[in-house]
């Protein structure tokens, strides 16, 4: 039966070309070839390898008339069909040809989708484009094009979020500039969707009443085809305008650019290496790229290494928000089981291997995860060849993060010399809020490095957004800025995650917090670092957050570093959890403390800081705890900080006692990864 009606299919669309030609109806021709080509591609009768190659056939002439700049959409489907059929028959090149053409089409079609359903499935197609066309490289060894086009996925899925958003470029942008913008991008989204109208209708059953109208549409087509494509150039032109003369970080919010690897390679000295990861549907790929190789070093894992890693991402999650006390006490043993779910051993063994023949020592490490992989301490993994040491242990220089390399090309171009003026936000008043029982203390303590005369701290009830609003210009001044506050991610809307500001009546709700989107909006043109012991600010979004299947709607993830990142700052410090608050106070203060006994801050010095004072933290024995606790100048400051509070007092030292003495915390309190690991640096 099923032959059966796939001959009728094929019959009827035979016919259907006698009366749809290319030259009159164009638009509903190149789909009927596309339905051919599916077809053929699906047909039971005859020889298969002739149906494939008749499939092929009118896939490409259906791409005639489907180009990526006249008909994104439908490009994107028929050259992933085409795409797809190449890759089953291990038609490499014929393959990346046609994956290119349908990733120009994505590229294109950001702002296309009719509502937010479409667009989700716009997107999950496109992923999967991506992916295989990651792989087509790599089968074909074009290690460097793989890595790149790794890249481009993840620039694709900043841009997609921010399409239609009105964001505008930070700097001193003169009002005629922004006001063209606006109205380029105003016009391109009108006309799109208008011709997305005139396709749908082009594409239709037109009834006798509207086969009279065709002649006119396909004129409206050409002519809406014309405008898109010339109102394109011309925001080109202004995005370079903008990129060359007032805000270099701006066009990559607007339009996806690739990196070259011979850029990615030019971000790092010869003693640094760079670790990417991938999820396809398939494995696990991860990148190994150093100053010392002519292309990445690529190390493809199983299946059956993505699906233990699948498995083991939802147990992880499940226990952090249903099992709190367990998670903590696992979370070693889990991050034990992450470090040989990455094979990480063996990466490190090709990495030794590589800075051997060059007779240097790789001394410092930047990580660059995809998905979920950014949710995870990946500097805190055990190696399983050495005596409790982890990864962090195995670079004096230090372990850093990266959303992708595009960003971090972005951090190395703002030298940020100087590290003396500090804006704060401490601890929130908030109505359904908990206190922060450690932020007073850090604040305190983390103000005494920086010059009081140019330093602002807004704290409890002042810690609003009319109030940082107010400060705008101190804002854009300062070189250090520092949240301590609560955070929280919105895994189905990220532009909604926000760092949560002061709203004591609970009023304003949403609206008193800085969200990812403000962010985005902020221009921190002198700070040096932002920094974080709120909890949850490092938290990313792929996805849905319940759902450990692979590929997922989205396949980045954006979170508040990156926003904080394209506003400005070189270097972000977060937190991939709800942090412990005595730990976190003493990791903040001595992490600062080794910022500035430097003399400069350069490349790396923040990750650097960042594991030594992780290091002192979780080594820190009882003993030396307790003689901090029985200091007086301690004792006193303790007594000032929760002199209008004693119930938070007793928490603070219940805390505090529960660290020094209780047996299972012993002889060193803090070195279950839980108290110290959450923190990350992000960016140079």
């Amino acid at each position: 039966m099923v032959g059966e009606n796939q001959e009728v299919a094929i019959n009827a669309y035979q016919k259907a070309l006698q009366v749809f030609t290319r030259e009159v109806n164009p638009v509903s021709w190149a789909g009927i070839q596309n339905n051919l080509g599916l077809a053929y591609r699906d047909r039971i009768s005859g020889n298969k390898v002739e149906n494939q190659k008749t499939a092929i056939a009118f896939f490409q002439e259906a791409l005639q008339v489907y180009t990526p700049e006249a008909d994104p959409i439908n490009c994107l489907n028929t050259s992933r069909n085409l795409g797809n059929l190449h890759f089953s028959k291990g038609n490499w090149q014929e393959t990346i040809d046609v994956y290119e053409q349908a990733i120009t089409a994505v590229e294109l079609s950001c702002s296309w989708a009719s509502d937010e359903n479409r667009r989700q499935e716009i997107m999950a197609k496109a992923i999967a484009v991506y992916q295989r066309q990651v792989q087509a490289y790599i089968n074909t060894e074009q290690w460097d094009e793989a890595i790149e086009t790794v890249e481009r996925s993840k620039a694709r899925n900043l841009v997609e979020l921010l399409a239609n958003r009105d964001l505008i470029p930070k700097g001193n942008v003169p009002q005629e500039i922004i006001t063209n913008l606006r109205q380029l991008r105003g016009k391109i989204l009108s006309l799109e969707r208008e011709l997305q109208v005139v396709i749908d209708k082009l594409s239709g059953n037109m009834g006798a009443r509207l086969q009279q109208q065709r002649l006119p549409l396909e004129e409206s087509r050409k002519q809406l085809q014309q405008g898109i494509e010339l109102s394109r150039q011309q925001l080109d032109e202004l995005l370079k305008q903008i990129n060359d003369r007032y805000d270099s970080s701006f066009s990559l919010t607007q339009k996806v650019k690739t990196i070259p690897f011979r850029d990615i390679q030019s971000l790092i000295d010869e003693r640094t290496t760079i670790i990417e990861w991938y999820l396809t549907e398939d494995e696990i790929i991860t990148f190994i790229v150093t100053s010392h190789d002519q292309y990445p070093i690529v190390m493809p894992s199983s299946r059956k290494n993505l699906e233990i890693l699948a498995n083991w991402h939802q147990e992880y999650l499940n226990a952090y928000n249903e099992q709190k006390s367990q998670w903590i006490n696992n979370l070693f043993t889990r991050l034990t089981d992450l470090a040989q779910i990455l094979n990480l051993d063996s990466i490190l063994a090709e990495i030794d291997a590589i800075f051997d023949k060059q007779g240097v020592k790789c001394d410092r490490l930047i990580l660059i995860p995809h998905r979920f992989l950014h949710l995870f301490p990946l500097h805190a993994l055990p190696l399983s060849n050495s005596n409790e040491e982890l990864l962090l242990d195995h670079f004096a220089r230090g372990v850093s993060y990266a959303p992708s390399s595009q960003l971090l090309k972005l951090t190395k171009q703002q030298h940020r010399p100087e590290f003396n003026n500090l804006f704060a936000i401490q601890n929130p008043t908030r109505l359904d809020g908990k206190p922060l029982l450690g932020s007073k203390l850090e604040v305190n303590k983390i103000r005494q490095y920086f010059d009081p005369n140019d330093s602002i701290v807004l704290a409890e009830a002042e810690a609003t957004e009319a109030n940082l609003n107010q400060n705008k210009e101190q804002l854009r001044s300062a070189h250090c800025l520092h949240f301590s506050c609560h955070g929280e991610f919105k895994f189905e809307s990220p532009l909604e995650s926000a760092l949560l500001l002061s709203d004591p009546e609970g009023k304003l709700k949403a609206d008193a917090d800085l969200t990812l989107y403000k962010i985005f909006k902020l221009d921190l043109s002198q700070c040096r670092i932002v920094s974080f012991s709120a909890c949850e600010s490092g938290m990313t979004l792929s996805g849905n957050k319940e759902d450990a299947d692979l590929p997922s709607g989205l396949d980045e993830y954006i979170g508040l570093p990156s926003g904080f990142l394209y506003a400005g700052s070189p270097s972000v410090v977060s937190t991939l959890w709800t942090v412990d608050p005595i730990a976190t106070a003493l990791l903040v203060i001595k992490f600062y403390k080794n910022l500035k006994q430097l003399p400069t801050l350069g490349d790396g010095d923040v990750s650097t800081a960042l594991i030594k004072a992780q290091y002192w933290l979780r080594t820190l024995n009882s003993q030396k705890l307790a003689r901090i606790q029985k200091n007086k100048r301690f004792k006193l400051l303790i007594a000032q900080i929760f002199e209008n509070n004693k119930s938070d007092r007793r928490k603070f030292n219940d805390s505090l006692y529960a660290a020094i003495n209780l047996p299972d915390r012993q002889p060193y309190p803090f070195a279950n990864p839980y108290y110290w690991a959450a923190s990350v640096a992000t960016g140079t």
